[in-house]
């Protein structure tokens, strides 16, 4: 395979006259090999069945050497990292790698995805058959999950483009309103799954609810809060998202009864990569991304954001404001 520098397999692997003998018995072998950016050798990537000897499909193949490249990008920026100890030149190289490898992990997730949920639409559709309500229930799920999924693809996207200054804004009429209670109607749902209260508080009066905003980036800033605040929430707790027009400001907040931050943690949980565990605890616990890219399309709204907390266990909230472009009227501002 490396000789080649194609993919290599047989079907009878023992009688393959390239097998050479080992103590492990085998029946079928794919051989993918995998190669650096500057087409230096890494490795080999192996697929063998131990009992029945079988043909590789296409898609086997296939998926064996998008994940070599993968392999490949990795293995090379975890070497580009550790030579950043002795060179600071190579950061340069290692973001850019890092950029690259972000963009190409996201867009081949993208592929799965979408076929999981055309076979979730497929089952709801029910031409295979009748599903029990409790199916149905289950499908629907998996539905919400290749959501969360997405969600996550969609964050790693949007970290290669801050990294390239290209996260870019398109400001446009909104209805604050209607976006506010379609993303709190959303998360209801997942809120019922977690066992938490959530709930909508609005003070926007109706000759306001239409600004200036880029509405699709909003709308995910808002749904990484409410997300962040129902993975922090244990059940029975509560989340709340509110929302008021102030007269030079549109103004969000959602608050949690969850585990709470600590001061430290306050100032620090907008940076990239940082990550609380439900614990309280900084550990691993999705992306880190989240809360980092509401604050890049916070300001570029040239608006803040911040996080306050009383302590571990006393919940948090996290609330954000945007300047208007024109500030309101005394009289506008009553609902």
């Amino acid at each position: 395979a490396l000789k080649t520098e194609q993919p290599y397999w047989a079907e009878y692997a023992m009688s393959d006259p390239h097998y050479k003998a080992s103590m492990q018995p085998l029946r079928s072998l794919l051989c993918v090999p995998v190669f650096s950016m500057e087409h230096e050798p890494l490795g080999v990537i192996n697929a063998m069945t131990i009992h029945t000897p079988r043909a590789f499909l296409p898609r086997e193949v296939e998926f064996l050497v998008s994940f070599g490249r993968q392999a490949a990008l990795a293995i090379e920026n975890a070497r580009l990292h550790q030579k950043s100890r002795t060179n600071i030149d190579q950061l340069s190289e290692i973001s850019k790698l890092k950029t690259h490898f972000l963009s190409l992990v996201s867009h081949d997730l993208r592929g799965p995805l979408t076929g999981i949920r055309g076979f979730c639409e497929v089952l709801k559709l029910e031409q295979r058959g009748p599903l029990t309500p409790a199916q149905l229930s289950l499908v629907d799920q998996l539905g919400r999950q290749v959501d969360l999924q997405e969600r996550m693809v969609d964050d790693l996207l949007d970290l290669a483009r801050m990294e390239k200054g290209r996260l870019g804004m398109t400001k446009s009429a909104t209805d604050v309103t209607q976006l506010l209670q379609e993303e709190f109607d959303k998360a209801h749902m997942e809120a019922e799954d977690r066992g938490v209260t959530i709930q909508l508080a609005l003070d926007i009066a109706p000759q306001n609810r239409i600004i200036e905003l880029d509405g699709a980036r909003i709308r995910q800033t808002i749904w990484n809060l409410i997300f962040n605040a129902l993975k922090f929430t244990p059940e029975g707790g509560r989340v709340t998202l509110r929302a008021r027009m102030e007269r030079d400001a549109f103004c969000v907040e959602i608050e949690d009864s969850g585990v709470g931050l600590e001061k430290e943690a306050q100032t620090r949980v907008f940076d990239k990569f940082f990550q609380v565990s439900p614990g309280g605890s900084t550990s691993a616990q999705g992306l880190g991304l989240g809360l980092a890219i509401c604050k890049e399309i916070v300001t570029a709204h040239q608006g803040s954001i911040r996080a306050e907390s009383e302590g571990l266990g006393k919940g948090t909230k996290i609330s954000f404001s945007i300047p208007l472009k024109q500030p309101l009227q005394p009289s506008k501002l009553a609902a």
